[in-house]
């Protein structure tokens, strides 16, 4: 928080004839091998808005090795549950499907 105010304070006096403002957040990676990008972005969407969680920017690398998540702060763990619970638990019953 503290370095949150110093910014917003060099920003206010910087543009002083502007109104800024900030809030905390948080960064949620999902990381794999050859992911589909875009299935992934758009699976992690719905998880994290089927709990009331809007995302304020998500983000696919053309590497095909991970999704990001940017969310309020005060949705960290609910986003981290969201994610798992889509992701994680869902390849945890395919695998067990398959083998």
């Amino acid at each position: 928080m503290e370095i949150l105010n110093k910014l917003l304070y060099k920003a206010e006096k910087r543009y002083s004839n502007s109104t800024i403002t900030g809030c905390m957040v948080t960064f949620i990676s999902i990381i794999g091998a050859s992911i589909n990008t875009n299935t992934a972005l758009s699976k992690g969407i719905l998880a994290l808005t089927d709990k009331q969680i809007s995302p304020i920017a998500a983000h696919s690398s053309m590497r095909n090795v991970n999704v990001q998540f940017v969310v309020e702060d005060k949705y960290y763990k609910a986003a981290i549950c969201a994610l798992h619970s889509e992701f994680i638990n869902q390849s945890e019953n395919t695998t067990r499907k398959i083998a």
